[in-house]
């Protein structure tokens, strides 16, 4: 009987870890989990735009949290910059891949869009992912 609860306690203890493990594959965090290297762009009109890379895994691992998974109504929104993400897998010719999406930071628009089969797509970007990237605006 021992064995028995020994063996039933070990199987609720690997049933409750793998549960907590997994979280929602969105392709935002296949993106994330593949990226080498994450570039910030922010537009300044008539003048040179600004950038910032992002080169720690575990800054760039927070970007899966930035953008929200549900999709958006495509709001007639400025864009303020861009984040590129730069993918570890090379292509033939030895350049990087690359996927980009630009952000809107005005207050009634704060949103990402980008390009994901073949379809522009438009979604919020989380209160943790706006304040980011306007800490990160207000430093330029």
């Amino acid at each position: 009987m021992k064995l028995f609860n020994f063996i039933l306690g070990a199987f609720l203890v690997f049933i409750t870890l793998t549960f907590m493990r997994c979280n929602e594959v969105t392709e935002i965090t296949e993106l994330v989990k593949n990226t080498e290297k994450i570039q910030i762009v922010f537009y300044n009109g008539d003048h040179q735009d600004t950038y910032i890379d992002i080169t720690d895994k575990s800054e760039i691992k927070n970007f899966g949290d930035f953008v929200d998974n549900k999709s958006t109504p495509i709001l007639n929104c400025k864009y303020d910059g861009k984040i590129v993400f730069f993918l570890e897998t090379n292509t033939p010719s030895g350049q990087k891949n690359s996927t980009s999406m630009e952000f809107s930071l005005s207050e009634d628009c704060k949103q990402v869009g980008y390009m994901y089969n073949q379809m522009w797509q438009t979604k919020n970007l989380t209160n943790e992912g706006y304040k980011y990237l306007l800490n990160l605006a207000s430093k330029q």
